[in-house]
């Protein structure tokens, strides 16, 4: 169960399409329930070549109003179509804090389990009061988090005499084993480095930062992809040597990011989301996954979000988000070394085929509910 319609440019939506795709991988006969706000809902087959997965999972789109509200319709709804054709076999696992809440208030008793990728209970009054009785329900067997720094937010927030009788487990999201996707044709390669950044403009996850290393550094090419309108306006002013494709579908990263000598995840010590929440100590940023599954040399910001995954001039280079100059500096050391570039990158790839891939969450997060 999720809050996200389909297809959607979100990296929650990308995490649950790719969730579905791995448990049922393991042979699960699995379905992803998700809203459709007020429009024509995309067919299954739209979402799965929008995300390049395979049509291993089924798709239960509810549609509901786009209006203030409409998720509380959407929980009931859920509620409702699962009195009516669940078994108790079944188990009910997502991201859905509602979903989970009014299911608290039903009779199924199905074993359960949220996947917590923020600090849900302090986003609203509401938010609080629907966390808390959903820890009153005996059906709730597993909590997962996102990252450690997830976990850790939780159990300082709450007794741990409330998760006695449940399993937590810290499970880093991941990336797809790279396999067959489509060619991104739109790249314009440099003559010299090709430089990339893949993800959103939002503030604190780089872009500027990215627009002054190429105002810097012209003699390389850097490529953008992502963000919109908007926030590709508020970039201002670009030198030639930077490229900004705005969004493409997703499908479409692997190839850009294969294409290119270096990825920059130049994240500040500040990201804020639209709840006005700062993440920075508990995210798990798909994109860091996704550049490693690239097999290409990856210069990363040095905070614990990342160095938990990373670990420096072994299978990346981890640099100081406030120091322009060092960034600068590990640009020019990787452009004037490829070997260096080569070793990073396929250590990355080691790295994240070990334990990074979406296969390997859905194992351990199945494995719970049979232990």
């Amino acid at each position: 169960m999720a809050d996200t319609s389909l297809p959607s440019s979100a990296a929650n939506s990308v995490n649950t399409v790719k969730m579905c795709q791995a448990l049922a991988g393991l042979g699960s006969d699995v379905e992803l329930i998700v809203p459709v706000f007020g429009r024509v809902a995309a067919s299954s087959q739209e979402i799965f070549e929008f995300y390049s997965v395979a049509g291993n999972f089924a798709i239960k789109q509810i549609q509901v109003p786009a209006s203030a509200g409409s998720l509380y319709l959407y929980a009931l709804k859920v509620v409702l179509y699962l009195i009516a054709v669940a078994n108790p076999k079944d188990i009910f696992y997502g991201r859905s804090l509602r979903c989970f809440s009014f299911l608290s208030f039903s009779n199924l008793k199905n074993n359960s389990g949220i996947d917590i990728h923020g600090k849900i209970w302090e986003k609203s009054i509401a938010g609080r009061i629907m966390f808390d009785k959903l820890l009153r329900w005996k059906a709730l067997k597993v909590l997962t988090f996102n990252s450690p720094g997830m976990q850790t937010q939780l159990l300082n927030d709450f007794a741990k005499e409330r998760f006695a009788d449940r399993v937590l487990l810290s499970a880093q999201n991941g990336a797809s084993v790279p396999c067959e996707f489509p060619n991104f044709a739109p790249f314009k390669s440099g003559p010299n480095l090709n430089i990339g950044y893949i993800g959103s403009l939002y503030k604190g996850k780089g872009g500027d930062f990215v627009l002054n290393l190429a105002k810097q550094l012209p003699q390389y090419t850097f490529h953008v992809a992502g963000g919109n309108d908007k926030t590709i306006e508020a970039l201002g002013e670009v030198p030639d040597n930077f490229i900004s494709y705005g969004h493409i579908e997703h499908r479409y990263t692997y190839s850009l990011r294969a294409q290119c000598d270096v990825l920059l995840a130049p994240y500040q010590r500040t990201i804020t989301v639209n709840s006005g929440e700062n993440i920075v100590d508990f995210m798990s940023p798909i994109k860091i996954f996704e550049y490693m599954s690239s097999q290409t040399a990856i210069i990363a910001s040095d905070l614990p979000v990342i160095s938990c995954i990373l670990t420096h001039e072994f299978d990346g280079l981890l640099i100081n988000p406030d120091d322009i100059d060092q960034w600068k500096s590990a640009i020019e050391q990787l452009a004037l070394y490829p070997i260096n570039r080569k070793q990073l990158a396929d250590n990355a790839l080691k790295t994240f085929n070990e334990k990074y891939t979406w296969d390997k969450r859905a194992e351990k997060v199945f494995s719970l509910f049979f232990s």
